[in-house]
This record gives C-alpha cells, structure tokens and sequence, in this order.
C-alpha cells in the first residue's frame, strides 16, 4: 500500500530569521549562565597579618601577637600567624577579634570547622532568639550568629581566618572591620 503523501504544515518550517533568533536566544543564554558562574566564583582577596594589625590599630584598638602561644598549646593546627585583640567586663569578654593565617586552606577549614562546632552548640542553647546567616562562594566561606545577646562573625578566605565576637551592642564595629578587611560574604 503507498504511502499518502503528508501536508507540510507552512507554519512548522523554520526560515533562516527563525535560525537567527534562535540563536541570538541560546547565545545570550549562554552568556548569562557565563556571567552568573564568574560573579559566583569570583575569589576573595585574604587580608595578610599587617593589615588587620593597621586596621585594629586604626580602631584605636591595640591587638596582640599570640602566635607563639597558638603554635606550642596546638600545634597540628598549622599557624602562621595569629592576632587578637579583646575587651573584658568582669568575667565576660565584650568584644574579641581573631584573625589566624594557616600554613594551607585545609588547615583553615579545620579551624573554620571547630569554630562553626562551637557556634553551633551555642546556636542551641539559644533556639528561640537567635538569626544564624551563612553561605560559600569560590575561596571563601562565612557564618554569622546572634544568640543570647552575643553576635558572632566567622568567616575563611583562604588559608585565613577571621573570628569575632561581642555583645550585639558591637555588631555593627564587628562588621565595620570585617568588611574594611574584606571578609564580608557578599
């Protein structure tokens, strides 16, 4: 039995403006998806040891050099460099800034990842008040927690470190620093 002979529907036919546009669509989809994937693993610069030094300083805070003493009480931990800067009321300390330079990214995770361990316990102690904000991108990643009249600030670009903490009456000089430093999660 032959074959009957199908009607092309003149509609279905693709012309070469409709190859145009698709085109010009893919290509632009293309391009988006490029653009999208370079914004999201744009590596953050680490600030270096003499920069959160001057900017402590800055501050009017004076920090301390507590290399030493991170490198004999644990020394698997890989530091380099360690400065610290902290203010005391009584028993409870105020405000606390910590920045770490570890001889390898590895290295700073761990630090990173005890750090989060410690955050998360006291995100716990406190599940009714608390806002817990945290995210990755290229070489960086960041946590932030407001819990119990406390704000903390981690955040790990690099092999570096950055470690702050303070009644919430000092989020926002936290916040100033860490983004003058560039360690804000943006």
């Amino acid at each position: 039995m032959p074959k009957a002979k199908q009607k092309q529907n003149p509609k279905h036919q693709l012309t070469a403006k409709d190859y145009i546009k698709l085109f010009v669509a893919f290509s632009f989809m293309g391009l988006l998806t490029f653009v999208v994937f370079k914004v999201a693993f744009i590596p953050k610069d680490a600030a270096t040891d003499a920069m959160v030094w001057e900017t402590l300083t800055e501050h009017r805070f004076t920090p301390t050099d507590r290399t030493t003493l991170y490198r004999e009480e644990r020394p698997n931990m890989m530091i380099t460099k360690n400065i610290t800067y902290s203010e005391k009321s009584g028993d409870d300390y105020t405000l606390w800034f910590e920045f770490f330079v570890f001889e390898d990214a590895q290295h700073a995770m761990s630090g990173y990842d005890s750090l989060t361990t410690e955050l998360s316990q006291i995100e716990r102690n406190y599940t009714n008040d608390n806002i817990d904000v945290g995210g990755y991108r290229a070489n960086f990643v960041y946590r932030t927690l407001k819990a119990g009249g406390k704000y903390y600030y981690l955040m790990r670009i690099d092999n570096t470190l950055l470690y702050a903490y303070g009644d919430e009456t000092n989020m926002d000089i936290i916040n100033q620093i860490a983004s003058e430093l560039g360690y804000v999660g943006d």
